[in-house]
């Protein structure tokens, strides 16, 4: 028998004196109840430690669940089925909008959801009935804004219920945009004047209602389930086809290509379309937008059109110009040709003068014509700059010359004056900056009665090799009033109709020159009257004063040019060379003593002979020369020269005289004096400079090239001409018989007789025939066969290179791109500068006959 359970041996012993000694009939069942205590025991110990495994991981369950429980976004609330609040969660106070503390107890209803309280009692009654879950959605404000929540209520074992409480806010904000955003897209596709379309399936699934009017449909359902490749033109339905697969295939859009659609009733329209791929309504499906363009491409032909036709005008208008320049040109330069070759035989004073009167007449004319060309060019857009090297000073002072007569007939001073610091060497447009200060010197002399024009030239600015130039040109004539100085720069327009008949001229020059200051990079302005106390370098003494107050004008203007690498200022090297200077004007006087103090000069002034003689009294020997100009003295030239040597005892001192052109025959005796040099008025200062040098025999150096300097230049072309052989030969082609007189002439002055002949076929085929020319001069328009052709020919069909020289009326733009391009060497225009001429001439003759006396 196993060992006797406890709590059977307390029995057995209570029944029993002695447990051991328990009857035999009864120890089988006593066995049995032992080992059904004992088996009691090993069943209870097993619940225990199941009990104790349980109560372990329900903790564990339950923890995990509070944790889950705690760390859930919503707020969440425990109530039984009367709304009382078991148990609650959440993060801060404002999820509950009431103190956390007085939660637990309270029922639901009661907290700040009053305006609610019927939503949640629906709520919990329909989860008692249903035992199932029921959602709410309410608003609260909150902070002064409304937001918005989702409360979802769950049934739980008791009868309780757990709330769920979500604020729903900022999705309900998306949703509100989004729909918001598709009512604006709905209304604009509506509103929209092209045409979109959904196709989807091969269907049209959406259109608008500027498709469904484009065509021809009342309403847009009408035409719902039709396909795109309806309204598509035949032609146009392969193109289609595969643009669309592409672009499914691929998933890029299609930019805007033009096609052709069919309306309902069958016409014909012209459209521009474009689609792109996106999702619709779950499926792949495409966005198409069509705009119609058939007025577009009606506006677009006829602006082609009149494009064509206003091209057809502006032709015919270059022709008409062209040949006018040709017709007006080529009498011109038998005129100017003509009177240059007078001038040269020997003629009366009168008959001189008249020569000179035709002369002027016909250079007015031939300025008039190139204005009206260099107009038609500005309009045209064809008025292009060229781009050289030049010294500016040269331009400038060749500018003077051309002034020199009318200076004297109207005894006014010209004066020039350029800044010390103004770069000389540049590169531009040199003809087109000279055409701007003509014009502008040409008005102040035209306009101006008495006084003086002043021109000067200052660098404004300097960046990067580039020079912004600054020139102005100064007057004291009849000034500009202040309300119609705008005006002055249009077009055929001047300051006062009244001046036209008085002083001539078509008001063309100031509207070229502002077109050529714009092409320069600069810009142009006039400034009148003059305040002269704030001129900087016109300097009047009281009695012009008196006479020029409230007058006068100044035109300004600055243009860009590039700096040669090789530069210079204007700058000489005399050092503290001592000069009297003796003038009166004060201006010129004072721009004179600037240009020779920048020269290295000391200067030293006297406004007229007496007080010169004073000043060397005071200074025996001090003085290196004397500068006199004519103005500053009224008694006998001689005898002051005289005067003043016998004070210096030198009969050599040095006189540099400066003279109007006039007076410069009746001066000439006193060069007999000895060291006493005459120049001409109006004063450049490369002159003076020039000049000073000679007479103290100073060595200048550097580039100090003058409009002097190059006239002897063209004197030393026409020597070398002289100088080739006799045996050269030239051929000239030219069909107007007082242009063959003119250049016979010109061409006897160098000693070489001309063959002539009057078109391009002869000329061809006298050079066909193996007849051989130096040099041939053509002219461009001519019966028979013109200049262009008769060239080709003779460089394709001959294989000539004799050099051909253009000369022409011709004087467009593009011409003498025209003749190079023709294989012509040169051009020369008309009326025929003899200057220009034996330049050429020098250039393709002299060159070739050198090298030939060489070899």
């Amino acid at each position: 028998m196993s060992a006797t359970h406890s709590l059977l041996k307390r029995q057995l012993k209570r029944c029993f004196d002695d447990p051991d000694n328990v009857p035999n009939d009864v120890k089988k069942f006593i066995q049995l109840v032992n080992d059904a205590y004992i088996q009691f025991d090993d069943d209870r110990s097993m619940v225990d430690r199941a009990l104790e495994i349980s109560s372990q991981e329900l903790f564990q369950a339950n923890s995990e669940m509070r944790a889950i429980f705690q760390a859930f976004p919503d707020l969440l609330f425990r109530i039984d089925y009367q709304g009382k609040i078991l148990e609650f969660k959440s993060s801060t106070d404002d999820d509950l909008l009431f103190p956390s503390k007085k939660l637990i107890g309270l029922n639901i209803q009661e907290l700040p959801f009053k305006h609610i309280k019927t939503k949640f009692q629906k709520a919990i009654q329909k989860v008692k009935d249903n035992n199932s879950l029921v959602s709410i959605e309410y608003s609260l404000k909150v902070n002064g804004l409304k937001n918005y929540y989702e409360a979802r209520l769950l049934p739980l074992l008791n009868d309780q219920i757990i709330i769920i409480i979500r604020n729903i806010t900022e999705s309900k904000q998306t949703d509100l945009a989004l729909r918001e955003s598709e009512e604006r897209y709905r209304k604009l596709v509506e509103l929209s004047p092209d045409t979109i379309a959904i196709h989807s399936h091969g269907k049209l699934a959406f259109i608008n209602s500027a498709g469904a009017k484009l065509v021809g449909a009342t309403n847009p359902r009408e035409i719902y389930g039709k396909s795109m490749l309806d309204f598509v033109h035949p032609d146009y339905h392969n193109i289609v086809i595969k643009r669309i697969t592409h672009m499914k295939d691929k998933g890029k859009d299609v930019p805007w290509q033009e096609e052709k659609f069919l309306k309902l009733d069958g016409a014909e329209i012209e459209v521009e379309v474009a689609a792109i791929p996106f999702k619709y309504q779950g499926n792949m499906a495409v966005q198409v937008v069509v705009r119609d363009i058939t007025m577009h491409k009606k506006a677009e032909e006829h602006l082609r059109n009149a494009k064509e036709a206003a091209e057809a005008a502006s032709r015919s208008k270059s022709i008409f110009l062209a040949n006018m320049s040709h017709e007006i040109r080529t009498p011109m330069n038998g005129i100017i040709g003509m009177i240059n070759l007078l001038s040269d035989t020997p003629l009366t004073p009168e008959q001189r003068q008249f020569a000179l009167t035709v002369k002027n007449s016909a250079t007015q004319l031939l300025g008039l014509l190139n204005d009206i060309l260099d107009f038609s060019k500005i309009e045209a857009g064809q008025l292009d700059l060229e781009q050289y090297e030049f010294n500016l000073r040269t331009v400038l002072e060749g500018v003077i010359d051309i002034f020199i007569h009318k200076i004297e007939e109207k005894k006014l001073d010209l004066n020039l004056y350029l800044e010390p610091n103004v770069p000389l060497l540049v590169i531009g447009d040199p003809g087109r900056l000279s055409q701007i200060l003509v014009n502008l010197v040409g008005n102040a002399i035209k306009f101006t009665e008495q006084g003086e024009i002043t021109i000067i030239a200052r660098l404004e600015s300097m960046k990067n090799n580039q020079a912004e130039i600054h020139f102005s040109v100064a007057d004291t004539g009849i000034g500009i009033p202040k309300d119609r100085q705008q005006m002055i720069f249009k077009s055929f327009t001047q300051a006062d109709s009244s001046t036209t008949r008085k002083y001539g001229g078509t008001g063309l020059g100031l509207t070229i020159s502002m077109q050529l200051v714009h092409k320069m990079a600069g810009r142009i302005w006039i400034e009148s009257p003059i305040d002269f106390a704030k001129q900087k370098y016109m300097i009047l003494n009281d009695q012009s004063k008196s006479v020029l107050q409230g007058k006068g004008s100044i035109f300004h203007f600055t243009a860009q040019f590039s700096v040669q690498a090789q530069n210079m200022t204007n700058e000489f090297p005399f050092d503290n060379l001592k000069i009297l200077l003796v003038k009166t004007n004060c201006t010129s006087r004072h721009l004179l003593e600037k240009t020779l103090q920048a020269s290295g000069c000391h200067v030293t002034l006297a406004d007229n002979a007496n007080s010169a003689i004073a000043t060397i009294l005071k200074n025996p020997g001090q003085f290196r020369i004397a500068i006199v100009d004519d103005d500053g003295t009224r008694r006998d030239k001689s005898e002051l020269v005289k005067q003043i040597r016998n004070i210096e005892s030198n009969g050599n001192f040095p006189f540099l005289f400066m003279m109007p052109p006039g007076n410069l025959e009746k001066m000439a005796s006193l060069t007999c004096l000895g060291a006493v040099t005459i120049i001409s008025k109006p004063i450049k200062p490369t002159h003076v400079i020039n000049n000073i040098s000679k007479l103290l025999d100073i060595q200048v150096t550097g580039d100090i090239d003058s409009v002097e300097q190059i006239q002897e230049k063209t004197k030393e072309h026409l020597i070398k001409l002289k100088s080739i052989k006799t045996n050269v030969r030239i051929l000239l082609v030219e069909d107007n018989f007082v242009n063959q007189k003119v250049m016979q002439a010109l061409f006897r002055k160098i000693g070489i007789t001309l063959d002539i002949l009057d078109n391009g076929e002869a000329a061809y085929n006298v050079l066909q025939q193996k007849k051989r020319y130096d040099l041939v001069l053509m002219d461009i328009q001519m019966p028979t066969m013109d200049g262009f052709t008769a060239t080709q020919m003779i460089r394709t069909q001959l294989e000539l290179d004799t050099p051909i020289i253009a000369m022409t009326a011709h004087a467009m733009k593009g011409d003498k791109e025209r003749c190079l391009a023709a294989g012509m060497n040169d051009y020369i225009s008309k009326p025929i500068d003899p200057d220009e001429l034996y330049r050429i001439l020098s250039k393709w003759l002299v060159t070739e006959y050198v090298n030939q006396e060489i070899s």
